[in-house]
């Protein structure tokens, strides 16, 4: 197929054309439209990954942007059936969904433990960087918590090469001894700025890490439940930030007792 992107990542591998590359986050939301009657299909919420084959197959498209946060099952289409992507994506036209695609033949890699063959952890999984055209999976981008919402501005992130993966299983990905020595730092986040929450795998980290990753969770679904509300995505991270910074306040005048 031949894709065209209005956008380049330069902080992405230079082995795949810059125009091909994309972040999972970057589709997260972007509208589906077919080209033989302007028809919408949806916006993407689910982004299909078969690990162990490194790549991508399938969108999960929903109605829109804040049912993505709800339980129940998006309209499939596969990832070949796109012909442009930019603001939008483009299909031919409806018969581009599946009704025959099954997603329980593929595992969850969002919020997968990324762990070293020894048994060291790195982080978990928050998205991906690929190929549009071909699916390939280049990357692996990793924060302390794999919840997508928080890797932007709050968590510190990474990116590892897929060719660091040895094995994948039930919650857990298996990368190479030493991988850690290839991750590239892509953002210093909030948390670490303020002194906590930075690579899971430095000790010194290790107890300040543990905390904040129960408790973001906690804030996380405390948000994401809140009185049973649709919120956007852009409200959930304000909401996330100012419970954040409540209990990176909280945490310092405890350590001041």
């Amino acid at each position: 197929m031949s894709l065209s992107n209005t956008s380049a990542n330069n902080n992405l591998p230079n082995s795949v054309p810059s125009e091909r590359l994309w972040l999972r986050s970057e589709l997260m939301g972007t509208q589906v439209i077919t080209t033989d009657t302007g028809r919408r299909l949806g916006v993407v919420g689910e982004v299909v990954v078969d690990i162990d084959r490194r790549e991508v197959v399938a969108l999960g498209l929903r109605d829109n942007p804040l049912t993505r946060f709800l339980p129940g099952l998006p309209k499939w289409m596969p990832l070949e059936s796109i012909k442009q992507v930019g603001d939008v994506i483009l299909v031919d036209s409806l018969d581009s969904l599946s009704e025959s695609f099954s997603p329980e033949r593929y595992g969850k890699v969002i919020n997968c433990q990324v762990i070293t063959e020894s048994g060291q952890l790195l982080g978990r999984v928050l998205g991906f960087s690929f190929d549009i055209e071909t699916g390939d999976l280049i990357s692996l981008v990793m924060g302390a918590v794999g919840v997508p919402l928080l890797g932007e501005g709050v968590l510190s992130t990474w990116e590892i090469p897929v060719e660091e993966i040895v094995s994948s299983g039930t919650d857990r990905i298996i990368v190479y001894e030493g991988a850690e020595e290839k991750l590239k730092q892509l953002s210093s986040g909030l948390l670490e700025k303020l002194g906590v929450g930075g690579s899971s795998w430095d000790e010194r980290e290790a107890n300040d890490t543990q905390q904040i990753l129960y408790l973001l969770r906690i804030s996380y679904f405390q948000v994401l439940n809140q009185n049973s509300k649709i919120i956007s995505s852009r409200n959930m991270k304000k909401l996330l930030n100012k419970m954040i910074m409540k209990m990176i306040m909280k945490m310092n005048l405890n350590m001041l007792k």
